[in-house]
């Protein structure tokens, strides 16, 4: 059903957007193997009628293109619209200015203009830089390094929905030739094959959305047109359809001009852009000069003299030689034609109304996203050691050149994995870097990125004596360099050998940092190609690596709209106004992608302490499925624990007593007729004073009172007997069947003891936290975390007679010392959702097989059909849903709630994990809101709602 609805809402969508341009008439575009421009390939009335109405002096202004400058002030405006209406100027070309202010001026000359006017820019696709509150797009060298086509096509489809939205009909590149390529790029066969077919990807993008994108020819005397591989890809490319090419010269080409070579030798039919025809001391050189251009083959080309001359520029013009007038009015035809299929003979004013947003939407965002991601480069990878593996013996330093703009690389760093950072200027740093290195102490590896980088720079932000310094430290220590530059920068590292890893980011753009640092630590792939060698580095030799840990990015990535998810903000709020709880963390991930993490409202109800993702909250019973569960698993799959064996093989004391013949599996499964629990913490209380035992609890440790229950009070060491003597000894239910306890957790927490030789937390840290990277999962964190950190739970006046935060809640962990296998666990949503990951990649995370794949699927499955539950985990019952969680959550999701506030659940079907944390019993244990306004299933309804429509 969900498949049909899927595929109905696709239709809908592909529908709705032919409907944007009017696509009734021939949509014919680049890819058919034929010569002929899409705009060329069917006749048009308008573009007829058109050349019947404009006399030889307006046809002229058609071909004409003016600069255009949308920061000026109106007074400017007006002028060039006076201009532009006088003459019947063919169309603009924009340069810099703000996307609301481009489109209020296009409007405007629009607006003046006898015939629509011709939109262009001249920007390459990273069109951020001319264009302001546009998102970054990638520039040139970016797209030449992305291996799949597929993301060209899609990045240059959005662009031209972008120029549509503004007013802007055509673009100036991209590039079929750069002047940054080296010299032995002519014979690289492999590149330009790579290079065309790149090249083609995004013209036949923006032909399909109706954008007129123009080649750009690089030409200069080391590229003639008798290069025989460069005129191979020019060759497929006009037999695809090319429809627009300007070609820059670094010398004044009269014979061998690519105007004239591309429709003499190659069968080109499209327009030509001539030379930008400047200001000059006089008109007999500036028709000079248009003449050579004209003779050239020229259709189109940009005017930027001056105003008051412009009219004995079109009088020069006209009294040249008629060849020259018919090969003018000639290339009028195509203009018309280009117009006509660029919808310009319906032209409608662009709304100026959310034009930002618009601009910025989360599709362009998921679409850049994407395409930045694709671009990293992973250039050197010893001994395979990208993705980064066994981050529990990782001791991490960060080194950033530029002191103000690493903020986005270092925090996505610290989701992965704890780092030290250094900050040092890019100027008379040595003094620095040294120092602080001694300051930080040994470090097993370091990652250096310099920022401040800039494409438009001599040395783009990185000097030679930084790269010297940096490959210094390299051949001493474990080096990951990031390159937040274009790769031009590439050619001045000497010895790429030794480093351990080198990455080329490209910029220091958000999107770049963030997707860097997801590269090191297996978030995201590597698969980007350097198109052409440089220096020590080899054209096309990048390594490539696979995806290992959980990916963050925006909801729109898995094809979700961030709007139906603005509905969990209305259920948060409401709870935090009926003080259901404070605040919390909420993180959603789908197919191992983090899309959903954000927090909500205060530590307390009085705090001025925000939440933040690196809160620490208790998380009660939790510990069941995050620790307890995984250590048996792993205990499991060693042969130490069997779930059909009996209590007693386990616990010999057990032997005698009414609990020694209780099946492991039963115990799992909350269906051994264990009582739910027991009030040990009763059992320390003066009955006539009704405070607790002194001979029991004291307020400064000692050897005897060593185990801390919360601040300034210790219990017994021997209590920890009592409690288990009290458990054995307890009767058990007389009625058969599932019966939730926490009692058979105190048990195992004393078999893993038994079968490891170590306590649970110690297991559990070492075997599964460290190498997950999730520090923030411990018990008693207060000893590695401050308080500040630690959210605060109940205002205990009954037991502890204190405000608990960073003690565990539950009375008898607490008596434990913190450690039980019921409770006692604390962490933060993000680490929480690794450990899930995990679970849902059958025991794997990292790039390492941490659990076992078949113990995995025996926990996680549901043996007992009449039982809602697996071993330990929780799941849908049976016949009907869970009060806690979704109603469309799949019959193989598993998960558990605690009772401070918090549920996780993974859904293997729909490849989801929900994670909602909280502290609901601050500062009142009685507090119920959560339960009953339903706030944890309805916001896992808005999930499952947003996913499966």
């Amino acid at each position: 059903m969900h498949t049909i609805f899927r595929a109905s809402l696709l239709f809908i969508v592909f529908v709705a957007f032919l409907s944007i341009f009017d696509r009734r008439e021939n949509i014919w575009s680049l890819g058919e193997n034929t010569s002929i421009p899409p705009y060329l390939s069917y006749e048009s009335n308008w573009a007829k009628s058109m050349s019947d109405n404009l006399n030889v002096k307006q046809k002229i202004g058609q071909s004409i293109l003016l600069p255009a400058f949308p920061q000026e002030d109106t007074v400017y405006w007006h002028k060039l619209g006076d201009f532009i209406e006088q003459y019947y100027i063919g169309g603009i070309v924009v340069y810099k200015g703000d996307a609301l202010r481009v489109t209020q001026m296009i409007n405007y000359l629009q607006s003046r203009a006898k015939v629509p006017l011709l939109v262009m820019i001249d920007s390459d696709f990273d069109v951020q830089n001319m264009i302001g509150s546009m998102l970054p797009f990638l520039h040139q060298a970016q797209l030449e390094q992305i291996s799949d086509n597929s993301v060209l096509f899609e990045l240059a489809s959005i662009l031209s929905l972008q120029f549509r939205r503004m007013g802007i009909h055509g673009i100036f590149g991209p590039d079929i030739h750069s002047l940054s390529y080296p010299e032995n790029i002519y014979q690289d066969e492999e590149f330009w094959n790579l290079k065309k077919n790149k090249v083609f990807s995004l013209l036949k993008a923006m032909a399909e959305n109706r954008i007129f994108a123009v080649m750009d020819i690089q030409k200069t005397e080391a590229l003639n047109f008798s290069d025989s591989l460069f005129v191979a890809q020019l060759n497929y490319l006009v037999k695809k359809g090319l429809g627009g090419v300007r070609i820059f010269e670094s010398n004044d080409f009269t014979s061998e001009n690519a105007s004239c070579f591309l429709p003499k030798e190659l069968g080109y039919k499209g327009i030509s852009f001539g030379k930008s025809i400047f200001a000059t001391d006089s008109m007999e050189k500036t028709s000079s000069i248009l003449r050579k251009t004209i003779e050239n083959g020229a259709d189109l080309f940009v005017y930027d003299g001056p105003h008051s001359g412009f009219k004995l520029f079109i009088d020069s013009i006209e009294t040249n030689n008629k060849t020259e007038e018919n090969r003018l009015i000639s290339g009028f035809t195509k203009i018309m034609h280009l117009k006509y299929w660029l919808g310009l003979h319906k032209y409608k004013m662009q709304s100026e109304e959310n034009i930002v947003a618009d601009l910025c939407s989360p599709k362009a965002e998921s679409v850049i996203r994407k395409a930045t991601e694709s671009s990293i480069i992973l250039l050197q990878n010893k001994e395979s050691q990208i993705p980064l593996r066994g981050l529990d013996n990782q001791n991490i330093v960060t080194i950033s050149f530029g002191e103000n703009n690493s903020g986005i690389f270092n925090k996505r760093l610290k989701n992965y994995a704890q780092i030290k950072e250094m900050m040092l200027p890019k100027i008379n740093f040595k003094e620095k870097l040294y120092h602080q290195l001694k300051a930080v102490g040994d470090s097993d590896l370091i990652m250096v990125g310099v920022f401040e980088t800039n494409q438009f720079s001599v040395d783009y932000g990185v000097s030679v004596e930084i790269l010297k310094e940096i490959e210094s430290l390299a051949q001493t220590r474990n080096v990951i360099y990031i390159n937040f530059a274009p790769v031009q920068v590439l050619r001045n590292i000497r010895n790429p050998e030794n480093f351990v890893a080198i990455i080329q980011a490209n910029n220091d753009l958000s999107f770049s940092q963030d997707y860097a640092a997801q590269l090191i630590f297996g978030g995201i792939k590597a698969d980007a190609l350097l198109s052409y060698t440089l220096g020590n580095f080899r054209g096309g030799t990048s390594f490539i690596t696979e995806k290992s840990r959980l990916k963050f990015s925006i909801p729109e990535e898995l094809n979700i709209d961030r709007k139906k998810l603005s509905a969990i903000d209305s259920i948060v709020y409401d709870g935090i106004k009926n003080k259901a709880f404070p605040g919390c963390q909420i993180v959603a991930v789908k197919d191992g992608v983090v899309f959903f993490e954000k927090n909500y409202g205060y530590t307390e109800y009085n705090s001025k302490t925000k939440i933040e993702s690196t809160h620490i909250y208790d998380l009660a019973s939790l510990t069941k499925i995050l620790a307890t569960a995984p250590v048996l698993m792993h205990l499991y799959q060693n042969k130490k624990f069997d779930i059909q064996k009996k209590l007693k093989d386990y616990i010999q004391q057990t032997d005698t007593t009414n609990k020694g013949e209780l099946l492991m599996n039963d115990i799992l499964l909350h269906q051994a007729r264990l009582k739910a629990w027991i009030p040990f913490y009763l059992y320390t209380y003066d009955k006539r004073s009704r405070q607790l035992r002194p001979d029991l609890y004291v307020k400064n440790p000692d050897s005897l009172h060593s185990t801390q229950v919360a601040y300034r009070l210790y219990i017994t060491n021997s209590y920890k007997d009592s409690i288990f003597i009290k458990i054995l000894e307890s009767p058990l239910n007389k009625g058969d069947g599932y019966k939730y306890s926490d009692l058979g957790f105190y048990l195992f927490t004393k078999i893993i003891e038994i079968q490891s030789g170590r306590t649970i937390n110690t297991v559990a840290d070492s075997l599964l936290y460290a190498p997950l990277g999730a520090k923030s999962l411990t018990y008693n964190p207060l000893e590695k975390f401050p308080k500040e950190q630690i959210v605060p739970t109940e205002n205990d006046i009954s037991f502890r007679r204190q405000l608990l935060q960073g003690y565990v809640h539950d009375y008898g962990a607490a008596m434990l010392g913190g450690v039980a296998g019921h409770a006692g666990l604390f962490g933060n949503a993000l680490d929480v959702a690794k450990l899930m990951q995990m679970y849902l990649n059958k025991g794997v995370y990292g790039g390492e097989q941490l659990i076992s794949r078949d113990a995995v699927e025996l926990f996680v499955s549901r043996p007992v059909k009449s039982n809602r539950r697996a071993l330990i985990f929780d799941m849908k019952p049976v016949n009907g849903n869970a009060a806690s969680v979704s109603r469309y959550v799949s019959e193989q999701s598993y998960g558990h709630t605690g009772f401070t506030g918090t549920i996780v659940w993974a859904d293997p079907e729909n490849n989801f994990i929900f994670i909602f944390l909280s502290n609901r019993i601050h500062p009142d244990i009685e507090n119920d809101k959560i339960l009953k306004m339903s706030i944890r299933p309805k916001i896992h309804n808005v999930f499952y709602s947003a996913m499966l429509e």
